[in-house]
């Protein structure tokens, strides 16, 4: 099964993933499930300076989604088994990426992180990582919301769908609901 978390930047999908200070997060209630991190791979390849990495670089510099050639070259190269369970994170990021999964995957489980933009922006802005700037973030979003969301949007007509307002409901708490939604549609 894949379990697809989407949120815009900075709605909590790590911490619910992983918990945090010392509460279980979704890996520790499914153990099993496989975190895949597109993001961080994207991360990895520019620290190390492999070829890939300068070309990732050149887009999340500027706030640009990462075209979708080097977004499947990351999940290949993290060794993706299509017949395991994932918890993935950062992909899909439009409806050509969303088709993609689904020509690889039987079961998938959509969940949606909502953040207002206004306190993604605060919470990014504590952050300060270098691709945190005013344009950059603006930029993430209108592709959030330009290419995400619909892609969001096809796969929720498809597949059972969860909502979540991770600004209202701490991660330990999202996790076990995610986990109980999870629960309910493992074999569909």
């Amino acid at each position: 099964m894949y379990i697809l978390i989407f949120g815009s930047n900075d709605s909590g999908k790590t911490r619910t993933i992983f918990g945090r200070d010392g509460k279980p997060g979704l890996l520790h209630l499914l153990p099993g499930y496989q975190y895949i991190s597109v993001s961080n791979y994207y991360r990895e390849k520019i620290i190390s300076g492999a070829e890939i990495g300068k070309s990732i670089k050149a887009y999340m510099e500027k706030g640009r989604l990462v075209p979708d050639e080097l977004t499947f070259k990351a999940i290949i190269d993290m060794n993706l088994q299509y017949n395991g369970n994932y918890i993935c994170d950062g992909v899909p990021r439009n409806i050509s990426q969303a088709q993609w999964f689904e020509q690889r995957a039987e079961d998938i489980v959509i969940i949606k992180l909502i953040l207002p933009e206004k306190i993604a922006w605060e919470r990014a802005q504590k952050r300060k990582r270098a691709d945190d700037t005013p344009q950059a973030f603006r930029r993430r979003m209108k592709i959030y919301n330009t290419q995400t969301k619909p892609a969001i949007k096809y796969l929720k007509e498809k597949y059972p769908f969860l909502a979540i307002s991770s600004h209202k409901m701490e991660a330990d708490k999202r996790a076990k609901v995610i986990f109980e939604f999870v629960k309910q549609h493992q074999g569909l």
